[in-house]
């Protein structure tokens, strides 16, 4: 694993094009567990965001522009995001629930879209930081397939009394896991959690 992770420059994953083959070829570790979903997802992006045909030069083969591999890392990032916790989503529950905090929309990314700590801290932060641009994109298109999960999601969630979830039950332990990336002087998680 550490021969191809150095290989292609990563030690969760990547993509290439096989010209030869006229298809993709995704290389990935396969034991990171939840994190998994997070890197396939990324990769995903960058095919279908175009970057390996429109950024020949990112390909591993060729010299690559660590500024340039940036944004398209951060394109593909957003992408995987808007895929495993989409944002809508996320802004919907936290309206419904009126708890527009960090903590709910990583608990929410934790539980309901089963994220890994980094990733749901990734996803809490940019949604939270973005609400209000990522809300008034929605407001006027709110496609029938966004309805129709947020009443499922609501469904789920919403009947929870406010108690729970403000986060005295099910929330609590994803709030200690947030505070744990906010706050470096925290103890470390414990080994499992």
């Amino acid at each position: 694993m550490d021969e191809v992770a150095a290989r292609f420059g990563s030690d969760d994953g990547c993509v290439f094009y096989d010209a030869r083959h006229d298809r993709y070829r995704l290389a990935y570790d396969c034991s990171t567990g939840p994190r998994t979903r997070w890197t396939l997802a990324h990769e995903l992006g960058h095919i279908v965001l175009r970057h390996l045909e429109d950024f020949p030069e990112t390909s591993i083969t060729r010299k690559q522009s660590p500024v340039l591999l940036g944004i398209l890392d951060k394109e593909a990032d957003k992408f995987a995001g808007e895929i495993l916790a989409p944002a809508p989503l996320l802004i919907g529950l936290a309206e419904s629930s009126h708890l527009h905090t960090k903590e709910f929309y990583y608990a929410l990314s934790r539980d309901l879209f089963g994220l890994s700590r980094q990733a749901a801290y990734y996803r809490a932060r940019t949604i939270y930081l973005y609400r209000d641009k990522i809300t008034q994109h929605w407001a006027d298109a709110k496609p029938a397939v966004y309805r129709k999960h947020m009443d499922t999601f609501l469904a789920k969630y919403g009947g929870l009394g406010p108690d729970t979830l403000a986060g005295r039950y099910w929330m609590e332990k994803y709030s200690k896991e947030y505070q744990r990336y906010e706050d470096p002087e925290m103890p470390p998680a414990a080994a499992g959690e």
